[in-house]
């Protein structure tokens, strides 16, 4: 009966320990209106299989605007589904033309 509080004792600190340490590692990150456009500038940047013809981007409060041109569905797909996992974005409207 003695085991249990030492091992509940232990997991516990080991719990603390490892959430702690990923307290103290974690970098705050920039979520103003231009360093939320440009993560997503350069996020986008870095998928050269879009195929984008043409985009712009502009966010207000968090929520980003893409307006543009490309050439397939997927695509569109995957930009917005891209921009939505990035820090400090809340909302993606989504303006883009499919045109082959």
């Amino acid at each position: 009966m003695q085991r249990f509080p030492a091992r509940f004792a232990l997991l516990f600190g080991l719990l603390v320990s490892v959430g702690g340490c990923s307290f103290l590692n974690s970098q705050p990150v920039d979520t103003s209106d231009p360093a939320v456009t440009a993560r997503v500038r350069n996020a986008i940047k870095q998928h050269p299989e879009l195929e984008i013809q043409y985009f712009d981007l502009d966010t207000h409060e968090g929520v980003v605007t893409i307006s543009g041109i490309v050439t397939t569905e997927e695509s569109r797909y995957n930009i917005v589904q891209i921009t939505r996992r990035l820090r400090g974005v809340r909302q993606v409207v989504a303006n883009l033309v499919v045109r082959q």
